[in-house]
């Protein structure tokens, strides 16, 4: 169990119109700050929150983009580490939301709990709070008086299952944690993966939903994965190289002759290194799909047997929602970044 350390001063009235909660985050802690993300998008809310905003192939207009969505600020939420304080891009985020922003429209989630620092001491009195992470999104809602339709009334997203880990020798010893999912044939996805090695298809039921997942080995296709997660990194750095992986591959996506709409990128760190996802809007009316969303997961890694990199490719979807919208698909992303983010990369 993860300790989180939540901060605010006292409730506040709600967002005003045209204003939004922007989230400011140091990339170490993207896996956190998109969950809090996700999470507020699915009630409803405006969120702002770089990776459904920031798109486009022209990266000259990030800036832009940043300060127009700190210049809508109504609410923010910092997720700080050390990293976030030593951030140049982060403690700009931070001073423009202390100036324009009251107190009790900033919330701070911290990593660790303990964690303190010199800009923070303008700030007034607090309390500190330690609790898990089901219980920091409790905290934000009832903080903020946020409400909505809660798409898991009486369960949480992710059950416990016995761990069931499926590997993909003899290509790589990569591993990930199926628990609580079941192999089936594999089906084929709107987009199929061309020059396939292994393919793998499993389904995970919840109620009345099924969670489909479609899995498939492919020869790299030369993406990146430079940084680790403990590395002082260079927040623009990468999110632009994240950003020239996502559009590099949805690229090859809009040659099957479909109506595609990429709707978020996404950095993703397994075993320490970076890789990537999106997620895109999709209609192929000529295979009966009529705007569906789903999320496709491209992650790189060596193979000393098959001499080259190789991409295991997962693509992702849900049977049983109403699909035609990031909110009504975001609800539901943690059944499956809780296989994705389990994975286990080693060289062969």
């Amino acid at each position: 169990m993860k300790l989180w350390s939540i901060h605010v001063a006292k409730p506040h009235d709600s967002l005003q119109v045209g204003k939004h909660i922007f989230i400011s985050y140091p990339s170490s802690k993207v896996t956190s700050s998109r969950a809090l993300a996700d999470h507020l998008l699915s009630l409803g809310y405006p969120v702002w929150f770089n990776e459904y905003y920031i798109l486009g192939k022209q990266y000259d207009q990030f800036e832009g983009q940043i300060q127009t969505g700190l210049k809508n600020a109504g609410k923010a939420l910092l997720v700080t580490t050390d990293k976030y304080w030593n951030s140049k891009y982060c403690l700009q985020e931070f001073d423009y939301l202390r100036n324009n922003l009251y107190p009790t429209q900033i919330i701070e989630v911290k990593y660790p709990p303990s964690l303190n620092h010199q800009n923070q001491t303008a700030w007034p009195s607090r309390y500190f709070v330690r609790t898990d992470y089901k219980n920091v999104q409790d905290f934000i809602d009832k903080t903020w008086h946020i409400s909505g339709n809660d798409p898991w009334p009486t369960t949480g997203p992710v059950s416990t299952f016995k761990p069931d880990w499926i590997g993909f020798k003899p290509f790589a010893d990569v591993s990930f944690n199926f628990g609580g999912w079941e192999e089936t044939g594999v089906y084929e996805t709107p987009l199929q993966e061309s020059n396939v090695l292994p393919q793998r298809s499993f389904i995970h039921r919840i109620g009345p939903l099924c969670f489909k997942m479609h899995l498939a080995i492919n020869p790299s296709n030369g993406l990146l994965n430079s940084f680790h997660q403990t590395d002082d990194i260079n927040d623009r750095k990468v999110f632009r190289q994240n950003l020239e992986n996502v559009h590099a591959y949805f690229d090859m996506i809009s040659e099957y002759g479909t109506s595609s709409k990429l709707l978020g990128n996404h950095l993703y760190f397994i075993d320490g290194m970076n890789h990537f996802a999106f997620t895109y809007w999709l209609s192929r009316p000529d295979a009966g799909i009529i705007g569906i969303v789903l999320r496709k997961y491209v992650l790189t890694f060596s193979s000393q047997n098959y001499g080259r990199d190789l991409e295991i490719v997962f693509t992702c979807g849900i049977d049983g929602i109403r699909q035609y919208s990031l909110r009504d698909f975001v609800a539901f992303t943690p059944v499956f970044d809780s296989v994705i983010l389990s994975g286990r990369f080693c060289n062969s």
